[in-house]
């Protein structure tokens, strides 16, 4: 009888600890099991065509938890993506769900890099050719800050 008792007792606290460890797990993933603790991803666009983007390091917290993800610098993190093809002087769009605190633009060509005015969330392109690596510094009050980076191609005129 003493025994039963055990394997009752034993079944049920590992029953209630699997339970607890599946809740624990599955509270960082809504219902699609997408990982909640991840900041918000940009609409980044020209002319309504999307721009590829990656998501560099960050630090996101939300109910009670928080997470940092590093990763290698915009021009390290974009060194193996194609470049989008756009035109001289045009403008990128760049959007978010959830509105963030600041966003400091950084535009790095070979050599280079500097800082780029964003004006209503919009980013004027350079006029010279070339292939520009732009990044976002993106901040939210309370929530955290993410980098985003993504890749640009101004073709030259001459053929």
């Amino acid at each position: 009888m003493m025994y039963r008792a055990f394997v009752f007792i034993f079944i049920s606290i590992s029953v209630l600890l699997l339970a607890l460890g599946i809740h624990y797990l599955t509270d960082e993933l809504d219902v699609s099991g997408q990982n909640l603790l991840v900041p918000p991803e940009p609409s980044i666009y020209i002319n309504g065509v999307g721009i590829p983007f990656e998501r560099g390091s960050y630090c996101w917290q939300e109910n009670n938890q928080a997470v940092c993800a590093d990763t290698a610098g915009a021009k390290e993190l974009m060194r193996e993506s194609a470049a989008f093809v756009v035109r001289e002087g045009e403008f990128i769009w760049i959007d978010f769900d959830l509105q963030p605190s600041t966003i400091d633009t950084t535009l790095f060509t070979s050599n280079q890099e500097q800082m780029i005015d964003m004006k209503e969330g919009q980013i004027k392109l350079p006029s010279d050719p070339g292939i520009y690596i732009i990044e976002l510094f993106v901040r939210w009050e309370h929530k955290g800050d993410a980098m985003y980076a993504f890749k640009i191609k101004i073709p030259s005129d001459e053929l």
